[in-house]
């Protein structure tokens, strides 16, 4: 059997035999799912949804470029270049 550790906690995570890669195991110590994405040295990580929606933030949390015109610094570097 292998193991590798998992990528919250560190924990060991039991992967078989012969793991593959995409396959998924939730680890023992925190519960989070891990997929496997290397294979020597096995190693875990987040698993990552192709249907997943990453546009997770809200517009009013990226500052507009009207907001980036105020700034000072953003003033100095327009006058340098």
């Amino acid at each position: 059997m292998a193991f590798a550790a998992c990528a919250s906690c560190g924990a060991k995570v039991n992967v078989g035999k012969n793991p593959e890669l995409g396959q998924r195991f939730t680890c023992p110590s925190c519960d989070d799912v891990m997929e496997v994405v290397w294979l020597d040295p096995i190693e875990l990580d987040w698993p990552i949804d192709d249907d997943e929606d990453y546009d997770d933030y809200d517009d009013e949390d990226f500052e507009d470029d009207e907001d980036l015109e105020d700034d000072e610094d953003f003033e100095d570097d327009e006058e340098e270049g």
